[in-house]
């Protein structure tokens, strides 16, 4: 791959991630504190799955996974989760710092978001 498009890719890729990461800021100026603290759990969520999926693809350890997961362990302390999700959220944790598979890991967290979503009902 030619030099130019090498650069133009590490451009676009980082275009995307400064993106996304301003979507926190965008959502805190338009909503309440306990809309601000489901989403900012939707985002931790979506940040242990970003960070699992590209150390997996490293195939070495990343202390970016850990810091996420530092993250969430806190947050989810702040909120006011049911148990179950509580103990989901606890064992998706503990999984991850296992080092499952990225696609097992997937999935726990898309059962997790979806069992929030439905905890919080049509919206």
């Amino acid at each position: 791959m030619p030099e130019n498009e090498k650069e133009e890719g590490a451009r676009i890729i980082e275009e995307c991630f400064d993106a996304i990461n301003s979507i926190p800021n965008a959502i805190r100026n338009n909503s309440d504190d306990e809309e601000f603290a489901w989403f900012h759990l939707g985002f931790l969520l979506f940040g242990v799955r970003t960070c699992t999926f590209t150390s997996s693809r490293k195939h070495d350890d990343d202390d970016s996974v850990e810091g996420v997961l530092v993250a969430l362990e806190a947050h989810a302390e702040s909120c006011d989760l049911p148990k179950a999700i509580s103990r989901e959220l606890a064992s998706l944790v503990v999984s991850v710092r296992e080092g499952p598979e990225f696609d097992d890991m997937s999935k726990k967290i898309t059962i997790l978001a979806n069992a929030i979503m439905g905890y919080l009902g049509p919206g």
